[in-house]
């Protein structure tokens, strides 16, 4: 391209960088874009105004680990007489009343195993008694209190599948998932005396490997 630009008499080392950065941009944002799925970036910008969370921005992306969350709630709620399943939305209400900037996590994973988009990847992880600005985690929450049941099957298998998926992603190890109790400054048994956290460990390295 340079030798086109010299040719052409256009050829400027400044004009040259600045295409190519535009470039660099535009691929890392559809590498992003990927991962976290356009509707997450959709909801962000809805959010405009009332997400408070700190932007990093894509130069100041460096994840140094994943955090494994419940909900700590029942999986259903009741909302204008009906019953509905408690997801990324509702969560989300929860947080804004309880004057967070967003929803705390990145995913959230549903009892069936599919996950939605929680805050926007570019925003650290966040809660109310905590200050994750440093901590670089990707917040992962399933829905569900696993200090009185068990995950179900289908949840950790889209638990596991999403985290390696991430681990893949950000070129993570197995060693930088860790539970919410391990890294809380409060003390908490999140996410839940029942959650499985050697088996999602054997199951990441048995997912990783393959």
């Amino acid at each position: 391209m340079e030798e086109m630009l010299k040719l052409a008499g256009f050829y400027c080392p400044i004009v040259v960088t600045a295409f190519l950065l535009i470039r660099i941009e535009k691929k890392l944002n559809e590498f992003y874009v990927s991962i976290s799925e356009p509707a997450q970036i959709a909801a962000a910008l809805k959010l405009k105004g009332r997400a408070k969370g700190k932007l990093m921005g894509r130069k100041g992306m460096n994840w140094q680990k994943i955090v494994i969350h419940h909900s700590a709630s029942p999986t259903e709620v009741r909302r204008s007489g009906k019953t509905v399943p408690v997801d990324a939305d509702i969560i989300r209400e929860w947080h804004l009343s309880e004057g967070w900037g967003d929803i705390g996590y990145h995913f959230v994973i549903m009892p069936d195993g599919s996950c939605e988009n929680g805050r926007h990847l570019y925003q650290v992880e966040a809660n109310r008694n905590e200050d994750h600005r440093k901590s670089r985690g990707i917040g992962v929450c399933l829905v569900g209190n696993f200090s009185e049941t068990e995950v179900p099957e289908a949840q950790l298998r889209g638990l596991i599948n999403k985290v390696a998926q991430l681990l893949t992603a950000f070129k993570l190890e197995v060693e930088d998932v860790e539970l919410h109790r391990d890294v809380a400054r409060v003390a908490t048994e999140c996410p839940g005396r029942y959650f499985p956290a050697d088996v999602l460990m054997q199951e990441l390295e048995k997912s990783l490997c393959e």
